[in-house]
This record gives structure tokens, C-alpha cells and sequence, in this order.
């Protein structure tokens, strides 16, 4: 029903509770946004959930805390190097069937690291992000220097190249990490507002939606990561098989 997209959408109250929870729990002021004026702001229109009259700011507030908060918290390369990371533990611990698919989802972030850790496949990776020992960046590239047959690549190309990456270095499979994040997108630019009594998709009434789209692209990074004692060779083998030029990372 319409009430679903309270909880389901580019409005929906999730999006605003992580947004100034995450805000609080990292120290980053920038998601600390307006959410009681949001809340009272929205309204059914014709069974659609969207600002009411006046609200175009406080749509665009929405928009600039999620961007913001990408750019320092949620696509922070230590983020995406972790995430990236249990990812793959997780994947292999549900092929060895050590956890069945529904018991997985529901459990709890000490539960899974416990279940890391007493599955030999996938302890390095528990003991990793406990002690935050996690991967490098190798490779750290803008995505003009990305060729398109990459960025597009899906699942099952992404782990091929991993395969492929490692066995040009040398290296056993699990010590390469392709991190894909795919063409840049913002759902709640779609956010609906009202304005002069007509509802209107905000990336049509907010000139700022596009510069938020552009700094975006500007910040897009594709990342292929690997333990710190292996990112030189990890870099030159990932520039051979992905088609790569000079673009690893010597940063870290």
C-alpha cells in the first residue's frame, strides 16, 4: 500500500535514521540533517509520497547529507576496503554451507565475526577487520582511466577478475579484491515535491541535484585491493588484465 514507501523509498524514514545515526556515531557533522522538518513535510499526493508545497530546500538538504556523507564516510576507501572485504568472507562462508542463506540475514555483527572466525576459509578476513589489518589499496582509479568493459563488468566477471589478477601475481585467489562500484547514482534526486500545486521529480526543480551528480562522478574510484606486502605486484598484474595504465596506488 501507499504506506509503504515510508519505509520503502527515496523519502523513506530508513534512509533518514541511518543518515543522522551514522552522522552520530562517526563524528561527521554532515548528516545531521533537519529530519523533523522533513517528517512533518510529507504528505500523499494522488497515493504517492511526497514534499509538500515549500519544501524544495528541505528536499535539497536530504540530498546534500547523503552526498556529503558519501563522499567522507560511506565511499571512504577504508569503508569500501572492509566492506569489500567481508563481502567476500560472507560469500564464501555461505558456499561452504557452514550457514544456511536465511540464518545468515538475521544475524547480528558479533554473531557473523564469530562465525568468521571458526570457519578456516574466512578467519584471516574476521581477524583482519577486528584488528584492522585490512587490504591496501593497489590500484585507485578515476574512471576516465577505467576502460568501459570494466566499469560495466558484472558479478561473475568481477570475481573472474580477481581470479585472473591474482594469478598473474602469483597469488592465491583470496589475496585480490575488485571493488566495482558501478556508475554513479542518486535515488533521491527523484524525491517528488510539490511546487506551484503541481508535483515535480526534484532533479527537475533543483539545479543542485546536477552538481551533486558531477561531484560524484569526480569522486568515483575504482579500487582493486590485496595485503600490504603484495600491492606493487598486485598493481602491475591488475593494469595487464584489466587494461589499466599507471594507475596504482602508492599512497598507503
Amino acid at each position: 500500500g501507499k504506506l509503504g514507501q515510508l519505509v520503502a523509498g527515496e523519502l523513506d524514514v530508513d534512509r533518514m535514521d541511518y543518515l543522522v545515526r551514522d552522522a552520530h556515531h562517526t563524528g561527521v557533522p554532515y548528516g545531521t540533517i533537519d529530519y523533523g522538518r522533513l517528517l512533518r513535510a510529507l504528505t500523499f499526493r494522488d497515493g504517492d509520497l511526497v514534499l509538500a508545497e515549500g519544501n524544495v530546500a528541505t528536499a535539497e538538504s536530504l540530498l546534500v547529507g547523503r552526498a556529503l556523507m558519501n563522499a567522507t564516510v560511506y565511499r571512504h576507501h577504508v569503508s569500501r576496503i572492509a566492506g569489500a572485504m567481508l563481502d567476500r568472507a560472507g560469500e564464501r562462508l555461505l558456499a561452504s554451507a557452514a550457514i544456511d542463506p536465511e540464518s545468515f540475514a538475521r544475524t547480528t555483527d558479533a554473531e557473523l565475526l564469530g562465525a568468521l572466525r571458526e570457519h578456516d576459509p574466512t578467519a584471516d578476513t574476521a581477524r583482519r577487520i577486528t584488528e584492522r589489518d585490512l587490504y591496501k589499496r593497489a590500484v585507485w582509479a578515476e574512471r576516465g582511466d577505467v576502460p568501459g568493459s570494466v566499469v560495466d563488468a558484472d558479478y561473475a566477471e568481477t570475481r573472474e577478475f580477481e581470479r585472473d589478477i591474482a594469478e598473474e601475481a602469483g597469488l592465491p585467489d583470496r589475496s585480490v579484491v575488485v571493488d566495482n562500484p558501478g556508475h554513479p547514482t542518486m535515488p533521491e534526486s527523484s524525491v517528488r515535491v510539490v511546487v506551484n500545486g503541481d508535483i515535480r521529480p526534484l532533479d527537475q526543480q533543483s539545479p543542485l541535484v546536477e552538481g551533486m551528480l558531477e561531484s560524484q562522478r569526480v569522486q568515483w574510484r575504482f579500487g582493486v585491493y590485496a595485503p600490504d606486502d603484495h600491492t606493487a605486484e598486485v598493481a602491475a598484474a591488475a593494469e595487464r588484465v584489466l587494461g589499466l595504465a599507471g594507475v596504482g596506488d602508492t599512497s598507503e
